[in-house]
């Protein structure tokens, strides 16, 4: 299931979150866990923290982007 909401969510570039609770490394939850990781990993996927996602979306003025679009919506 994991594998194919991946592959729906390339299909349109958009983004796979994974939160995964420390409470479930263990055993069968442990290796469901790495075969995600191993699969996102054969498809040069990013990964990164909240942190560096913030950073990526500064660089990148994504946020005022969006807030010059939804104002000149907002004119319409």
């Amino acid at each position: 299931m994991c594998i194919y909401l991946i592959n729906k969510i390339k299909e349109v570039n958009g983004v796979f979150t994974l939160l995964w609770h420390n409470t479930f490394f263990d055993k069968e939850f442990l290796k469901l866990y790495t075969k995600i990781i191993e699969y996102l990993l054969s498809e040069n996927a990013w990964f990164c923290t909240g942190n560096q996602l913030i950073e990526w979306w500064n660089e990148k003025n994504y946020g005022q982007q969006i807030k010059e679009l939804l104002l000149s919506t907002s004119q319409v």
